[in-house]
């Protein structure tokens, strides 16, 4: 890439973060208005409040695309972690640390 269109992207993503930081405040003064209404109707409340659970989570996602953490798309295939791949000679390195010293 070139200084200048890593220079373009990196404007790019500090527009984007200083969106987020304005849906953000937009995102807390809904959040109290959600608070003022929650005493006269509890229902309009819990939609509010939804949709702005939804909203954050749209905007971490977004934060995390710009910061360049990528989501995890794999599946737990097991409860139970695999074993260390370890060369075979430190494995039994290992494995007689372990184990108490037998006197001869």
């Amino acid at each position: 890439m070139t200084p200048d269109f890593e220079r373009q992207l990196e404007l790019i993503k500090l527009d984007m973060l200083a969106s987020l930081a304005r849906s953000q405040r937009a995102l807390a003064r809904i959040v109290e208005s959600a608070a003022d209404v929650a005493a006269a109707s509890p229902e309009t409340a819990l939609r509010i409040a939804e949709h702005a659970e939804a909203l954050a989570r749209y905007q971490r996602q977004l934060a995390l695309r710009i910061a360049g953490v990528l989501p995890r798309t794999g599946r737990r295939r097991s409860l139970h972690p695999a074993p260390p791949w370890l060369r075979r000679g430190v494995a039994r390195a290992r494995a007689f640390r372990g184990r108490p010293r037998q006197e001869q």
